[in-house]
């Protein structure tokens, strides 16, 4: 389907029976069925990806709310779109690293998922890690790295599996870990090492090692999430309560919505 334009009446209409029609078979997954509105919005959607009308039905999954694709169909969309991209999976015993680089750009990511991050997110609990754990790293790594280096490929969306595990992850316990199976010090010291960027106060990929939002990157929360976080840590700091990690983690905040509104401001 060609990119639809939504001044012309004519191709809108057509589109819009579409979706009716589409909404009303048995063929499409069950959270379009008597939806043609949803339908309809994911056609346009899926459009603007490039995809034909029961391609953007089985590949975009709507997640309260929100539009997100399949970690398999980001990396074909961009490996389609980026002849010169390159991505690297290395699989090791309880982690996986997915490395991409986009040549031309000089862009390049890496993003890495193991028991200990996986774990800070409550994740390890779930069927799914619990019987393809490497599986689910793999996935969850690739769609880090598309969505850092070809936001422009994916139009900024977020991967299925990624919003799947934030509202699951809400109901399921924090794996703990015993202190003699992994040394949370000496991991810590390994990614400051390995990637200092992590740890610059503000930066895009500022990683949080403390708190509600640990394991994530500053460039992968919504910007209404840090916003509400950080008047929670303004309130702790009101009653002298604000531990030095916080501090650190209030000082990125504000350092980068900082940056982000002056870059809209000069948009």
């Amino acid at each position: 389907m060609e990119l639809l334009n939504v001044n012309d009446s004519e191709k809108m209409n057509h589109a819009y029976k579409l979706a009716t029609t589409l909404s009303k078979s048995s063929i499409v997954p069950s959270q379009f069925r008597n939806k043609p509105d949803d339908v309809f919005a994911t056609l346009i959607l899926g459009a603007e990806l490039g995809f034909q009308p029961m391609q953007s039905l089985n590949s975009i999954v709507m997640i309260q709310g929100n539009a997100t694709l399949k970690a398999q169909t980001m990396l074909a969309i961009a490996k389609a779109r980026l002849p010169d991209l390159q991505i690297k999976v290395v699989t090791a015993t309880n982690s996986v690293t997915v490395s991409g680089k986009r040549h031309t750009s000089d862009i390049e990511f890496t993003s890495v998922w193991d028991d200990v991050r996986a774990g800070a997110m409550g994740l390890l609990g779930k069927d799914n890690y619990k019987r393809q754990k490497l599986n689910m790293y793999k996935w969850r790594g690739i769609s880090d790295v598309i969505r850092t280096i070809c936001p422009d490929v994916i139009m900024g969306l977020y991967s299925t599996e990624e919003m799947t595990d934030v509202e699951q992850s809400k109901d399921v316990e924090t794996q703990v870990y015993d202190a003699s199976q992994i040394d949370l010090v000496e991991y810590v010291a390994r990614e400051r090492s390995e990637h200092p960027d992590w740890f610059e106060v503000g930066g895009n990929n500022y990683k949080f090692q403390n708190g509600k939002l640990r394991g994530k990157q500053m460039h992968e929360i919504d910007r209404d999430e840090l916003e509400s976080y950080h008047i929670k840590l303004e309130q702790r700091e009101e009653k002298s309560e604000l531990k030095n990690w916080e501090t650190e983690v209030k000082q990125s905040i504000e350092t980068y919505l900082e940056r982000i509104e002056t870059q809209n401001l000069e948009d």
